[in-house]
């Protein structure tokens, strides 16, 4: 059994996220559990089966392979820049495009920022931005990108990542509601995409992080959801940030070259 668990450890743990989380939302609606405890813990949930399963493939060294893309910090601070405003200039991008169609621009207090910093708000982002990194990117796109090239590897963890959300949206819980799946499946493609590019570039698992607490931010306060916005401007806020990662990761990526794991 161990060996067969470390020759498809990634497809093991795919199949063991995803059946976790489903169950973990099936004792919800039964009210076996609080709605509470979704909130943080999904992430937690999320880590603990990627950590149990590395831990029984690869030991403890795995679990220091896993963190070791948060220790690169070395970059220089247009990456940083980059990574924090990324996000939002997509954002004000999909909001123009809306404007231009038509519908007002949205006024100041549109962008509920308040809430965005509220202590509680605040500890959800950084604990999913940190887990998500780990999970999403540090794990499974590190695992995927040598063997079959970024671009597949972002998809493959684009389809993933949208079949952990699938049950969310489909029943309108916990989640913003009305969100159609194929939005679903081009945003979380496009943000792997774009992480798919940065890790590239720079190794930097912290770099990534910086980038998924600024999108995590500016997808909450800024008018973009079908309940804070419309679901027009969702879906071209999503049909962008798909294209122009797209476009990013053909023009300075390895989209499809294998490379040497990092």
């Amino acid at each position: 059994m161990l060996r067969t668990l470390r020759q498809y450890e990634t497809p093991i743990f795919f199949a063991m996220l995803l059946l976790a989380n489903y169950a973990l939302i099936a004792l919800i609606l039964a009210e076996i559990l609080p709605t509470g405890v979704f909130g943080l813990g999904r992430f937690y949930l999320m880590g603990l089966v990627l950590f149990s399963i590395v831990f029984l493939a690869r030991g403890f060294g795995g679990i220091v392979d896993l963190l070791r893309p948060l220790t690169r910090w070395r970059l220089g601070l247009p990456w940083f820049a980059f990574a924090a405003c990324w996000p939002w200039i997509v954002v004000l991008a999909a909001l123009a495009i809306h404007a231009l169609a038509g519908a007002p621009f949205p006024a100041p207090e549109a962008f509920n920022f308040g809430f965005v910093l509220r202590p509680g708000i605040i500890r959800t982002i950084l604990i999913g931005a940190l887990i998500g990194e780990i999970v999403w990117i540090s794990y499974a796109l590190r695992h995927y990108m040598p063997r079959i090239g970024a671009l597949p590897a972002a998809h493959l963890v684009g389809l993933v990542w949208s079949a952990w959300f699938a049950p969310m949206v489909l029943m309108n819980f916990a989640v913003p509601p009305d969100i159609p799946l194929w939005a679903l499946f081009l945003n979380q493609s496009g943000i792997a995409m774009m992480c798919a590019l940065l890790y590239q570039r720079t190794q930097s698992g912290l770099l990534i992080l910086v980038l998924q607490v600024s999108f995590n931010a500016a997808f909450i306060a800024a008018p973009v959801t079908p309940v804070t916005g419309s679901i027009e401007v969702y879906s071209i806020f999503t049909a962008m940030y798909y294209v122009l990662a797209l476009a990013a990761l053909l023009t300075f990526g390895t989209p499809f070259r294998k490379t040497a794991a990092a």
